[in-house]
Order: C-alpha cells, then sequence, then structure tokens
C-alpha cells in the first residue's frame, strides 16, 4: 500500500490545483508574444517527435447506417421504390 502514495495520478482531475496562470510573464516591454512563440515551438516539437508504440490518442469517428429492408421499403410512395431511392442517396 506504500506504493500507492507514490504513483502519480492517472487522470488531470486527480491531480492537485494548479495555477496555470501563473506561467505566463511578461517580458521587459510588457508583452507576452515571445511567450505565446515559445509555447508554440514547444507544441511543435512536442508533435513532431515520433510516437512509441502503435498507439495513436485522437478521436476515432463511426458512422452506422441501418436500412430497413421490410416489406415497407417496397412501397412506391418514391418513384421507382423507397428502398432504390434509399441507396441512390447513399
Amino acid at each position: 500500500m506504500a506504493d500507492d502514495d507514490q504513483d502519480p495520478k492517472e487522470y488531470r482531475w486527480e491531480t492537485g490545483y494548479e495555477k496555470t496562470w501563473e506561467a505566463i510573464k511578461e517580458d521587459e516591454d510588457g508583452l507576452v508574444e515571445g511567450l505565446v512563440a515559445e509555447f508554440a515551438q514547444k507544441a511543435a516539437r512536442k508533435a513532431a517527435t515520433p510516437r512509441r508504440g502503435p498507439i495513436r490518442l485522437g478521436m476515432m469517428r463511426h458512422l452506422l447506417v441501418a436500412i430497413d429492408c421490410s416489406e415497407a421499403m417496397n412501397s412506391q410512395d418514391l418513384k421507382p421504390m423507397r428502398f432504390l431511392c434509399t441507396l441512390k442517396l447513399l
């Protein structure tokens, strides 16, 4: 059980309260443009480094289309048939 205290927190909300706005510092002229450029450069370097392993984090998007193939699709309210019109739209 002593190892549980030394494990890093897995989720962001499990970590302590952080004052991220304190990381922003102004230069001599009172501008933060240099800091923004530095943050952008760090992000670009991080994105350019090759990832280890086959896992790439991101959002997976799936689309599932269900088509009714019952007798109701043989109705001719849409010409030539409702089923063929549905297939043409896909």
